[in-house]
């Protein structure tokens, strides 16, 4: 069964399936050629034609400058969420609940009756609640101190992003923004 590719189109066509509906332009090719472009599409390049219209797979155009760093500003927003969801998941209202009642209990002088907030992960951890609590409040204050270092980091990175005018200068805002989400990643145990 023979097998057409029309550069009019960018299809490949057989008689069999388009009958009589195959472009004019359409080049007869073997089946090795149309296993072998279609590989090469599966692997990431596109399947253009030459100047005689025969097919031919190519890498895909870069990005240009300005989508590459929409995209890199996007990920930015996407490692931060990344790593919220790592420390807190969607347990948020938990863990402001969690550090309420341990400040509460610090409040307190640590005496009377814990929150279960605080009881709970004291018996789970196998400390007292006095530890359960300071802990609390340390992670919480780690995470609150992470937020605002990461908030701050974020716009600078991404000024820098927004002022590349070449790819090597968006590398280097990226690669400065990853290395410093590798290091958050490390302080905060993810």
């Amino acid at each position: 069964m023979p097998i057409y590719f029309a550069k009019s189109t960018g299809g490949f066509y057989t008689t069999q399936i388009h009958g009589s509906s195959i472009p004019d332009d359409a080049v007869e090719i073997t089946n090795a050629e149309h296993s072998a472009l279609l590989a090469a599409q599966s692997q990431g390049k596109r399947i253009t034609s030459d100047a005689s219209g025969r097919p031919i797979a190519i890498d895909p155009p870069l990005p240009s400058i300005e989508q590459q760093i929409a995209s890199a500003l996007a990920g930015t927003y996407a490692d931060v969420d990344a790593i919220y969801a790592a420390a807190i998941g969607g347990r948020a209202p938990e863990y402001e609940q969690a550090e309420q009642a341990a400040l509460a209990y610090q409040a307190a002088g640590y005496t009377g009756t814990a929150s279960p907030y605080v009881a709970d992960y004291a018996v789970t951890a196998g400390i007292t609640d006095r530890q359960s609590a300071e802990l609390i409040i340390a992670r919480a204050n780690g995470l609150r101190a992470a937020v605002l270092v990461m908030r701050s980091t974020r716009f600078t990175a991404q000024s820098a992003m927004r002022a590349a005018t070449t790819q090597a200068e968006l590398d280097a805002a990226v690669a400065a923004w990853t290395a410093f989400i590798a290091q958050v990643r490390i302080q905060l145990g993810l």
